[in-house]
């Protein structure tokens, strides 16, 4: 009887060690797993780095433009802010998710009160002039500011001078899953 007793207890040891390391193992693999999707979703979806800027070609500005610009005339056309937005990284948005709603950005020149809307479909830029119907951001500022930038040898850090600067102001319109979701976030760490 103690043969068995003997046998027994090491069969139930045995076996506890077996289930400690297929427990240990199964850990490992949750966590590994974890990582994959977590990371994966960061990669492709909050800050997706396998999209190709699409070109554009700068668009120029008429003679004087510049002196009528400081004389409140509207300068810019729908073609500057779809560049614009292209040279900032709005290429990198996209339907999301949670809202299958296409980006939409509206620029704001506050001193000329014009409006444009950018849409980001098949991540390209595309703008027309007038008020947003369902912008996710709104970029604000004054027209000479706007020629100013579309006037740097680098757009990105005449953005993100022109916002430490505020004379470019970003208001967020959507809920922040929203924005993170269509891609936001990419877009803000470009522009800082």
């Amino acid at each position: 009887m103690q043969g068995l007793q003997e046998t027994m207890s090491i069969s139930i040891r045995g076996a506890s060690r077996k289930g400690t390391f297929l427990g240990f193992v199964l850990a490992v693999f949750s966590l590994i797993l974890v990582i994959i999707v977590f990371g994966g979703a960061y990669y492709f979806i909050i800050q997706p780095q396998l999209i190709k800027k699409p070109f554009m070609e700068k668009p120029g500005l008429a003679e004087g433009a510049i002196e009528l610009a400081g004389r409140n005339y509207l300068v810019l056309n729908s073609s500057h802010f779809s560049y614009l937005a292209n040279e900032i990284g709005a290429y990198k948005l996209k339907g999301g998710l949670v809202s299958k709603d296409t980006p939409e950005i509206e620029f704001v020149l506050t001193d000329v009160g014009a409006s444009f809307s950018v849409f980001v479909e098949e991540h390209v830029p595309s703008g027309k002039r007038g008020k947003a119907v369902n912008p996710d951001i709104r970029i604000k500022g004054r027209q000479i500011i706007a020629i100013e930038v579309l006037g740097s040898q680098d757009i990105l850090k005449a953005t993100r001078a022109q916002l430490d600067k505020d004379a470019l102001e970003v208001e967020l319109l959507k809920d922040m899953r929203v924005l993170a979701d269509k891609g936001y976030l990419a877009l803000w760490e470009t522009i800082r």
